[in-house]
């Protein structure tokens, strides 16, 4: 099931946020959707406190990407004053120049350049606890992935992130085939317009090409029917420019 995401006229008119049109889409499914899987995966624009309370209320958890710059804290294993109040939770911020490796374990996953970590944290922006996986590239740069569900681990958090670049490769395949096709289709320019209304991020445009860290994250290696085949991941982006796709 999908919806096209409203332009910006629209969601003016009717006094909402694309965040805020997104939560509705979920909401308004979410009995349904409960029934096969209670994760959403979305991008880095989503990592939001917003959001997440707006689809967890729901009975939803978040996987999704921070900010390279996200302002995440160790938990607190120190311990308890006995002070009235409440209990210290967040430790030190993360250095991810210098990171504690005594608070994290190394991830492997087949294919992916660099190293990963996993740990559970503490993230200022959503004031919650999430399984967070840190992602060294050879360059030294780093990624960081996340789930609200704590109980997930650090390959569950990458396997189903990757779900979102696979939804995304179907969209651009289909405007590929479109493109092949493009004398042959009636009124074919009208329809090409319209599917990149539908995949681009700006309105017009051929959609981009994945960056280099994207597609070592998406051909790492495929997903395990084995891990994932008893629950389904929800997954979707400003890039596919669709409110929603269950699959």
């Amino acid at each position: 099931r999908a919806h096209q995401t409203p332009g910006n006229f629209e969601l003016k008119k009717r006094n909402m946020t694309l965040v805020d049109h997104y939560i509705a889409v979920i909401k308004r499914y979410s009995k349904d959707l409960l029934k096969l899987s209670n994760l959403i995966v979305a991008d880095a624009f989503f990592a939001t406190r917003t959001f997440y309370e707006g689809i967890h209320k729901h009975g939803f958890h978040l996987i999704s990407r921070f900010r390279d710059n996200a302002h995440l804290c160790y938990i607190y294993e120190g311990e308890r004053t006995g002070k009235p109040g409440r209990p210290k939770t967040k430790g030190e911020k993360i250095n991810f120049k210098e990171l504690d490796m005594s608070r994290m374990l190394p991830i492997l996953v087949d294919g992916l350049p660099g190293k990963a970590y996993t740990l559970i944290a503490y993230s200022k922006a959503m004031k919650c606890q999430v399984r967070l996986v840190i992602w060294i590239m050879p360059d030294k740069k780093h990624k960081l992935f996340f789930s609200t569900d704590t109980s997930l681990t650090g390959e569950d958090v990458l396997e189903f992130y990757r779900t979102r670049f696979q939804i995304e490769f179907c969209f651009y395949d289909k405007y590929i085939v479109m493109q092949s096709k493009v004398r042959s289709i009636p009124d074919s320019q009208r329809l090409v317009r319209l599917l990149l209304t539908c995949t681009s991020h700006n309105n017009g445009q051929r959609p981009r090409s994945l960056s280099q860290s994207r597609r070592s994250l998406l051909f790492s290696h495929s997903l395990s029917e084995s891990r994932l085949g008893t629950r389904s991941a929800y997954a979707f982006s400003r890039a596919s420019r669709l409110a929603f796709e269950s699959a």
